[in-house]
């Protein structure tokens, strides 16, 4: 039987021919995945039809990389040895397709990347690297020129997601506006997966810049471009690259009322190209509309069966097919060069009644790499802060008061169960992202009701995420950790951690992996000083009346939980128990339900947390509890885990140093200096602000 089962396995493979799609079909950047793999499905379904690859059917290798270099390697290295593919169609991101094609080229497969912009990708001139798509050198040097020709720009602040591909593409523009005589005002990183970028809002703003490029993707220049239109920067020109080239951008953003006017480098729209429309209109009839990559995918596997043809199998004839031949593709005619770049691509306008602007891409300088800032410099921006600038030290402290009270709404749950059972429950945060579908679906369901009471919504969106999470988080304590009360310390962290990653797949494949964004609700800002749309004038701070929502629900949560613990007889209950378990039972207090009623009142709390969140920043994605949770988790042990006040005390302080720290010195290591910011409390502190020495039993 075994050997008849290998000899059918043999026997399909001989009557197939493999193909390797790889990108990040989980993460944030999935939606990017869904177009590359639509694209190759649809080339491969059409192919086969017309007779496949010197006779044989395609037979597609979805491989996830979720954007991570090591995970690409590993999925390559797969493919060449397990799945045996003949090429690759991917990755998308430089930062994974640059290792992973190390693997391909030493194995001698074809990788045609749809997406990965990179220069060095085909700067090493390896034989078997080609791509279908432009450059960044190519990308920044249009967005450069548009900048200081078109726009005018001349105080101009460059941020970048300090990923291999977005930073490139910041480099590739800075060299550019540099050798027309722009010196940029700006040049900083951000952190991928975060949301909250206000406080380099205002630094943009403090620095007076007419224009702002972004080199990175959606789901980060979505939250920039409506905080800075929040912040005021409602003229300020916003510029990107090919990263933001889906309708998930303005799902990160909240709506087009924050990206219209926006910019980003891209060709022609191929969806408008003649030789697609028969493609297109399939998709399009399918239910799915082939944006950003999709055709470019569809493409690359038009070239790879036609070098593979060509090359009657052979790999090493077929690339030097590709670097010799005109391959016809949906897109039209292409070539490639000796390096594996395009020699040619279609350079007509894409049209302007689009939400998101697009202009086409030229031939340009290549990277000429970034330049580090003074500490000097720093300083006098400090001082200057303070001295000179009065409104945006109120802006940034305003800024940290609102992160800050996101960390400490959320660090509220993880001291809660610490104190009580001894344990750090790592699915905290996403609880926290389950509350935020929760608040999109309710909403969603309440306008097909005819809800349109703003406060009614409001009211009942937040009872049924409170209600709903709440029971979340009493089936996580009785399904994940109460089997394990007793065992080894080791067993509940582990069983926390992979809690936390089913909520995330869950999520993923219920609600689909792509930005999510909800209807602007409160869209009231206060603002105090003197606003104006001229950036000389402008003097002001301001906050939204959602962010005054977060600061007032986080101090009446704190209180409201505080006056539980010290005056009720549920609080006493509690304390007992967190002092000596096996003593509070046999004073006959369940001590089982004293454990339940802190994870649903932890539950709760991180539910009107990620309401507020959700509405704040206006998108979410199934990723969105990792980054913040170990956030929250900082501010709760630097605060003192175990006490509600320190959890505060401890999201404050985290979210004031951030954004002052960004304010004076640089967004790019705000993250590290938080990090030694605990370190350092912990050498000194060991318990944290407000936390207590624990007492041994003896």
């Amino acid at each position: 039987m075994l050997s008849a089962s290998v000899m059918l396995a043999a026997a399909v493979s001989a009557e197939t021919i493999k193909i390797g799609v790889a990108g990040p079909f989980t993460g944030a950047n999935a939606a990017f995945g869904e177009q590359l793999w639509k694209g190759a499905e649809k080339a491969a379904a059409d192919l086969n039809k017309a007779g496949g690859i010197n006779g044989k059917q395609i037979e597609l290798i979805k491989a996830d990389d979720a954007c991570e270099p090591k995970q690409a390697v590993a999925v390559a290295q797969r493919m060449v040895d397990q799945d045996k593919v003949a090429a690759v169609v991917g990755h998308f991101c430089s930062s994974s397709s640059i290792p992973a094609s190390e693997i391909y080229n030493e194995a001698g497969i074809i990788q045609i990347t749809p997406a990965s912009t990179n220069p060095k990708f085909t700067d090493r001139n390896l034989p078997y690297v080609f791509r279908t798509c432009g450059r960044d050198d190519q990308q920044g040097s249009v967005a450069g020129m548009w900048l200081v020709k078109k726009i005018k720009a001349k105080r101009i602040a460059i941020i970048h997601d300090k990923d291999t591909y977005g930073q490139g593409l910041a480099d590739a523009t800075k060299a550019t506006i540099n050798k027309m005589g722009v010196k940029e005002v700006l040049y900083e990183g951000l952190t991928r997966g975060e949301k909250d970028f206000n406080a380099l809002v205002t630094k943009i703003k403090s620095l007076k810049a007419d224009a702002v490029y972004f080199g990175g993707l959606h789901g980060e220049a979505g939250p920039l471009v409506r905080q800075m239109r929040e912040q005021g920067l409602k003229t300020t020109a916003f510029v990107s690259g090919d990263g933001i080239t889906s309708l998930d951008f303005i799902n990160a953003a909240g709506g087009t009322q924050y990206t219209d006017g926006v910019y980003m480098t891209f060709g022609a729209d191929a969806t408008k190209l003649p030789i697609a429309k028969k493609v297109v209109d399939e998709f399009r009839a399918s239910g799915y509309e082939p944006e950003g990559y999709t055709l470019y995918s569809y493409s690359a596997l038009q070239a790879i069966a036609a070098a593979l043809n060509a090359g009657k199998g052979k790999t090493a004839d077929a690339a030097k097919y590709l670097k010799s031949k005109t391959v016809k593709t949906v897109m039209g005619d292409k070539a490639w060069d000796k390096k594996g770049d395009l020699k040619a691509r279609s350079t007509k306008k894409s049209s302007n009644n689009s939400p998101v602007k697009s202009f086409t891409r030229t031939a340009g300088n290549k990277n000429t790499g970034g330049s580090a800032q003074l500490i000097m410099d720093k300083l006098d921006i400090c001082v200057n802060l303070i001295t000179q600038q009065p409104y945006v030290l109120i802006q940034q402290l305003l800024n940290g008061l609102t992160l800050g009270s996101i960390y400490g709404l959320i660090a509220i749950g993880y001291t809660m169960v610490y104190g009580i059972i001894g344990m750090i429950n790592f699915a905290h945060g996403d609880v926290y992202m389950v509350s935020a579908y929760l608040t999109a679906i309710s909403i969603a369901v309440l306008t097909l009701l005819g809800v349109s009471s703003i406060p009614a919504v409001l009211v009942i969106t937040l009872l049924i995420t409170v209600f709903i999470t709440a029971i979340l988080g009493y089936s996580l304590n009785k399904i994940a950790y109460k089997p394990l009360r007793n065992s080894t310390q080791l067993a509940p962290l582990i069983s926390a951690i992979g809690m936390s990653l089913i909520l995330q797949n869950f999520m993923q494949i219920s609600q689909g992996a792509r930005t999510q964004g909800i209807p602007t609700l409160i869209d009231g800002i206060l603002t105090v000083g003197t606003a104006s749309e001229d950036p000389e004038v402008h003097q002001s701070f301001s906050v939204t009346y959602v962010q005054i929502m977060i600061i007032v629900s986080s101090v009446l949560g704190m209180a409201t939980l505080t006056y539980i613990i010290q005056k009720t007889k549920l609080g006493r209950q509690c304390r007992a128990t967190q002092q000596d378990r096996k003593m509070a039972q046999i004073l006959g207090i369940d001590t089982e339900r004293i454990i339940s009623t802190v994870f649903v009142l932890g539950a709760s709390m991180a539910a009107m947390a990620g309401m507020l969140v959700t509405m704040n920043y206006g998108s979410f994605d199934f990723f969105i509890g990792f980054v913040i949770g170990i956030k929250a988790f900082t501010a709760a042990v630097l605060g003192g885990i175990g006490s509600l006040p320190g959890a505060m005390l401890g999201g404050l302080v985290l979210g004031m140093s951030e954004s002052l720290f960004s304010a004076c010195v640089n967004s790019d290591y705000k993250d590290v200096f938080a990090f030694l910011l605990l370190v350092t409390v912990m050498i000194f502190k060991p318990t944290g602000f407000l936390g207590k020495p624990a007492v041994a039993k003896v």
